[in-house]
């Protein structure tokens, strides 16, 4: 499995499309849990502790497991409050998918956690990164 993340980690650094982007000011955690709704609209976000200037397909990431159309109305959401997307935020978000999982299977080597690193590579195996065993 190792060696299939290393390879897919060489592919992805090596994918110039998704390095061409405007940095802006991002939350990095822009999940259900800080996004502030009220009847139906966005009205704040919350919990900046972790806000950098980075790629906004961060932001957007969070979304991609409450499905397509969720994600849409968060993108729609924050340009009209008055973010700029490039139009390429989606394929940036879906090649992205995979580095969640990674990150937490480095987390259950770090507390041995067997169960949670067997769960991430069954869906890095979904997500296409891992071939079946």
């Amino acid at each position: 499995a190792a060696l299939q993340i290393d390879d897919w980690f060489e592919r992805y650094n090596e994918a110039d499309e998704l390095w061409e982007f405007t940095p802006r000011l991002v939350h990095h955690d822009a999940s259900e849990d800080n996004l502030v709704l009220r009847a139906g609209t966005l009205v704040a976000v919350i919990d900046w502790e972790h806000a950098a200037w980075s790629d906004p397909a961060i932001d957007f990431s969070a979304q991609q497991n409450s499905g397509p159309v969720y994600m849409d109305w968060v993108m729609d959401a924050y340009q009209a409050l008055g973010g700029s997307l490039d139009g390429n935020e989606r394929h940036r978000v879906e090649r992205g998918t995979p580095i969640g999982p990674m990150h937490t299977i480095t987390l259950g080597y770090r507390t041995g956690d067997d169960a949670l690193i067997r769960r991430k590579l069954v869906e890095l195996r979904r997500l296409g990164v891992l071939g079946p065993r």
